[in-house]
C-alpha cells in the first residue's frame, strides 16, 4: 500500500537524519578537501609514504561518505517516486 510505503520511507528518512550525525559527515568532507589541497601540491609525492597515508586516509574517510551519499539518494529517489505513483493513481 502506498501509505505504508510512505510511513516506512518517512521512517528511513528520520534514520537518515540520525546516522548523518553519526558519521560526522561535515568532518569528513572537510578533511578530504584538506588532503585534497595537500595533493595538489608540487612537493606532494616528495615524501612517498607521508603521501600514501594521507591519500589511505583520504579513502578511508570517502568510503562511507560515498556510500551514504548513493543511499541518501536512493531514499529521496524512492520517495519522488512515490509521490509521483500517487499522483497518476488520482489522474486517472
Amino acid at each position: 500500500e502506498p501509505a505504508d510505503l510512505k510511513e516506512r520511507i518517512a521512517g528511513l528518512e528520520a534514520r537518515r537524519a540520525a546516522f548523518g550525525g553519526i558519521f560526522d559527515l561535515p568532518r569528513r568532507e572537510a578533511r578530504i578537501e584538506e588532503i585534497d589541497h595537500f595533493s595538489a601540491a608540487p612537493d606532494f609525492w616528495d615524501d612517498a609514504e607521508r603521501a600514501q597515508r594521507f591519500l589511505r586516509e583520504r579513502s578511508d574517510l570517502a568510503e562511507p561518505l560515498d556510500t551514504w551519499r548513493k543511499l541518501s539518494q536512493g531514499l529521496d529517489d524512492a520517495r519522488v517516486f512515490l509521490e509521483l505513483a500517487q499522483g497518476d493513481d488520482g489522474a486517472d
